[in-house]
């Protein structure tokens, strides 16, 4: 038999405050989450079954959005993007 206290409830049928991590930085979780999310996708670009979803992960929001979560800044970002091939500059134009 689940009871309250068994459930997770406090005596008073509420459950009790969950501590997120700071209000103002991100936790290491959400931290450590975006680091993996981005490594799986590198990932995934060696592998023909995801390539296409890892593609559109490095060329929209995606990766832009969890590379800042994870603390990498904008120069970073790009030269990960560089490296990857999907930025073009006057030298070279590869795209994964």
């Amino acid at each position: 038999m689940i009871t309250h206290s068994s459930a997770g409830f406090t005596a008073a049928g509420k459950r009790p405050s969950i501590n997120a991590g700071p209000v103002c930085g991100k936790s290491s979780g959400v931290k450590g989450l975006a680091e993996a999310i981005i490594l799986q996708s590198l990932e995934d670009l060696c592998t023909q079954p995801h390539r296409k979803e890892s593609r559109k992960f490095f060329g929209k929001n995606g990766f832009r959005t969890c590379a800042e979560i994870a603390g990498i800044d904008t120069v970073e970002q790009f030269k990960i993007l560089h490296l990857l091939g999907g930025r073009k500059n006057g030298r070279n134009s590869r795209v994964h």
